[in-house]
């Protein structure tokens, strides 16, 4: 069942990536937002009873048009994107604590608009 809106967590954006990790853990990332004025690079966390947290701000590069993908058993990554005037080659892996770490560029063909998929352990 689908349960309506929840409006009024984190900064209002578009063109960002989320991806699920662990058994029941998920991750909101990056975007674009009118509000603060273009890209952020901002990440909210999703509890595993599906609650949305705050943003936490500060983490790599703004950018928007980002890929998510989780990994392994309890892990994700972020990949990629557009800084608003060119394509980005930039990754951030997810901890299995939620934590993003710091950009790690060059990786591969700078990118946007690109998908991901997640793959573990079967």
């Amino acid at each position: 069942t689908v349960a309506t809106d929840t409006t009024g967590v984190g900064t209002i954006r578009h063109a960002l990536a989320a991806a699920g990790y662990g058994t029941d853990k998920a991750i909101f990332g990056y975007g674009y937002s009118t509000s603060a004025a273009g890209n952020v690079s901002i990440t909210n966390l999703v509890s595993n009873t599906g609650t949305v947290a705050t943003d936490t701000t500060g983490v790599g590069t703004a950018r928007n048009a980002v890929a998510a993908a989780g990994y392994g058993t309890d892990k994700a990554i972020f990949g990629y994107g557009n800084d608003n005037s060119t394509n980005v080659s930039t990754t951030n892996l997810v901890s299995n604590t939620g934590v993003v770490a710091n950009d790690t560029t060059g990786v591969g063909t700078a990118r946007n608009g690109l998908a991901a998929a997640s793959y573990g352990l079967s």
